[in-house]
């Protein structure tokens, strides 16, 4: 009978990365194992350093950026209703038979009328439906490519749908803010951040009916004080 002896199970060894390569090896290795470099010259110390320097930099500012937010579609409101106004109008438009007004009389201009109208009043029925229901998808996608990106350092105001326009207010531009909200405004949850600034392209912008407006203001409010102190500015009334 042959003994069987259990394998003898050493305590892991510290690893690092090949700054050639980049795979790990262990961290007495004076050459790597799967490049070939060696690791104790003047050469692996630089690029050693320089990998260093790249983990350290700091990282995409998106991770920087502390609330995104974009207008309600409380804004359209006003719009909605009219565009519902106007669709309810091209349906009745287009069932209801208004040509039977001018049936009474009895000329031959009148049967021309009556069957003018009964021909093409469908068809601009529905043609003014479909208008009106383009035009409230299109405004809905316009709204909804406006978008606020509020970091430490500043404020980006992007709209457009296809011509694009991104505009960039330093945070210690920022002279003033205000909240307002109506009554409705608080039922919805929803509120209006005005800013006031000494951007010369941007001198006001204003966050229209945008949700958590709250804490948008307190953002702004802090980032722009932090900001103020960072560059030193002090702002003259």
């Amino acid at each position: 009978m042959t003994e069987q002896t259990e394998p003898i199970q050493t305590a892991a060894q510290p690893t690092k990365k090949c700054p050639f390569c980049a795979e790990v090896i262990l961290a007495e290795a004076i050459k790597c194992k799967h490049c070939g470099e060696f690791l104790n010259t003047d050469r692996a110390r630089a690029a050693g350093q320089t990998a260093t320097q790249q983990n350290d930099k700091p990282q995409d500012n998106k991770k920087n950026i502390l609330l995104v937010c974009r207008p309600s579609l409380w804004n359209l409101a006003g719009f909605y209703a009219k565009g519902l106004i106007v669709f309810l109008f091209a349906a009745w438009l287009t069932v209801q038979p208004i040509e039977n007004v001018f049936n009474s009389q009895n000329t031959a201009d009148a049967a021309a009328l009556v069957k003018f109208i009964q021909t093409y009043r469908p068809l601009t029925g529905f043609g003014i439906a479909l208008m009106s229901l383009a035009i409230m998808v299109w405004k809905t996608i316009a709204l909804r490519a406006v978008y606020y990106e509020i970091s430490a350092e500043r404020i980006e105001h992007g709209r457009g749908v296809f011509n694009r326009k991104v505009d960039n207010i330093d945070m210690f531009r920022v002279v003033d803010i205000s909240l307002r909200q109506s009554f409705i405004d608080v039922m919805l949850g929803i509120g209006s951040v005005k800013l006031t600034t000494n951007d010369k392209s941007s001198p006001e912008l204003v966050f229209q009916k945008i949700r958590h407006c709250r804490r948008l203001y307190d953002i702004i409010k802090k980032t722009s004080l932090e900001a103020d102190r960072k560059q030193k500015v002090v702002h003259l009334e």
